[in-house]
Formats: C-alpha cells, sequence, structure tokens
C-alpha cells in the first residue's frame, strides 16, 4: 500500500514540476515572441521612414533635373545668342572694311609697284604676281586670299601666312598713299640687272613710273637722282644705268 503511495506521489510530483517548467517555458517562449512583435514593428518603421527619405529623394532629384535643364536650355540660347552676336559684329567688319575699300579711288599706273618689298614675297611670288595681272601693294591687300593663293600654287602642305602678306601689303599702300592703285599689266622690264640698283632702287624707279629701258633711258643723270635719292656716300653710276638702257633697246 506504502509503495503505491509512493508511486501515486511521485508520479503527482512529476506532473506539477513538468507543469512549472511548462509554464517557464511558455512564458519566456511568449516573452520571446513579444520582442520579435516589438522588433517587427521597429522595423516596419523604420522601413517606412526609409521609404519617406527615398520618396523625398526622388522628388528632389526630380527637382535638380529640371533645373539641370532650365540650365542647359538657358546655356544653349545664350550661346546661340552670342553667336549671332559674334556673326552680326563680323557681317558689320565685312561691310565697314568693304566699304572702306569701295570708298578708295582706283587710278591706273603703267608700272607695277616692287612686290618683293612686302614681307613673305620673295622673287618667285612676285614674277607670279605679275604675270596673274596683280602689280600694286593694294591689289595683293585686297585680292581673294583663295585667288592669292591659287596665284601662288600653295599646296596644303605649305605654311605660307596669307593673312599676314595681305596686311604687309596694305600698310605699305597706306604708307605710300597708294591706296586704290591698280595696274594695267603691262610687264615690265627686270632693272634689278643694272649695276648696284637692288630691290630698293628699282621699287624707287618703279613707284616714279620708270619701269621700261625706254624710260630710263630718256632721263638725266639728274633725273635719276632726284628719283633714287641715294646717299651722297653710296651714290650709283646714273651714266651706266643709262648706257645700259640704251644698249638693251638696241638689242630688242
Amino acid at each position: 500500500m506504502s509503495n503505491w503511495f509512493v508511486m501515486l506521489a511521485g508520479i503527482i510530483v512529476g506532473v506539477l514540476i513538468g507543469i512549472l517548467f511548462g509554464k517557464k517555458s511558455y512564458d519566456g517562449c511568449r516573452e520571446k515572441v513579444e520582442k520579435l512583435e516589438g522588433d517587427i514593428e521597429n522595423s516596419k518603421d523604420e522601413l517606412a521612414r526609409t521609404e519617406s527619405e527615398i520618396g523625398d529623394a526622388e522628388n528632389r532629384l526630380k527637382e535638380v533635373t529640371a533645373e539641370v535643364s532650365e540650365a542647359e536650355k538657358a546655356a544653349q540660347e545664350l550661346a546661340a545668342s552670342r553667336s549671332e552676336s559674334i556673326d552680326l559684329e563680323s557681317d558689320v567688319a565685312a561691310e565697314a572694311v568693304s566699304d572702306d575699300e569701295s570708298a578708295v579711288a582706283e587710278h591706273v599706273t603703267e608700272c607695277p609697284q616692287k612686290l618683293a618689298r612686302i614681307k613673305g614675297i620673295g622673287r618667285v611670288y612676285e614674277d607670279k604676281l605679275y604675270k596673274a595681272g596683280v602689280g600694286t601693294f593694294w591689289q595683293v591687300a585686297t585680292l581673294a586670299a583663295d585667288d592669292l593663293a591659287a596665284i601662288f600654287g600653295l599646296k596644303d602642305f605649305q605654311a605660307v601666312d596669307l593673312g599676314s602678306i595681305q596686311q604687309s601689303a596694305r600698310a605699305l599702300a597706306e604708307e605710300t598713299g597708294t591706296a586704290g592703285l591698280m595696274w594695267n599689266g603691262h610687264h615690265p622690264n627686270d632693272l634689278e640687272d643694272l649695276p648696284g640698283i637692288g630691290k630698293t632702287y628699282e621699287g624707287r624707279l618703279y613707284d616714279a613710273g620708270v619701269c621700261t629701258w625706254e624710260k630710263l633711258a630718256a632721263l638725266s643723270p639728274e633725273e635719276l637722282a632726284s628719283i633714287v635719292k641715294a646717299p651722297k656716300w653710296s651714290q650709283p653710276d646714273y651714266d651706266a644705268w643709262i648706257a645700259y638702257a640704251q644698249d638693251q633697246l638696241k638689242e630688242a
């Protein structure tokens, strides 16, 4: 009897202990579940805040994109406006140059000017210009750059500054008071064969209208001296020049 009682008591105690531990386990699990539910709620709140921030960022991005687009449009309009302004200024400048050139009274000379005095022009280019009927500083200065390049026979690899040549020609035309001077195309004699003449003295003879053996032969030494204006310490032999010109006429 006592054994059964002890057994029953043991069972009852075991059940009570199981119930006690089960309740503690249940309470622990419930606490964990409640904590997890709280963490989930917190995560939901954090996710909601993040989504809100993303939405704000997207809206700001749209605003910035619109501002950039407006800025690009304004920049394009400004660039177009400046381009139109530059084109207008260029047209006005070109018209002004054209008006200045057309306002210059043109007159014709029988003798060409010494084009080798232009910076960038040597004997070869001078001869090509003469053959093309271009014989004055003014003609070189006002000639179209493409036409000048064609006369010189320039190739793509040749670095010839045509603009500088034409500026020098214009400066010489203004310096010599021959703006508007045109050449009639009658080819001169090459006076550089004269003893001691040089490019400078030949140019002065050309400027004075002496560009043929015939005209040179008709001058006196005094007339030549007044044209050439050589310094006293370096006077050419004008009599020899006249004699040479006369010999050339006899041989012709």
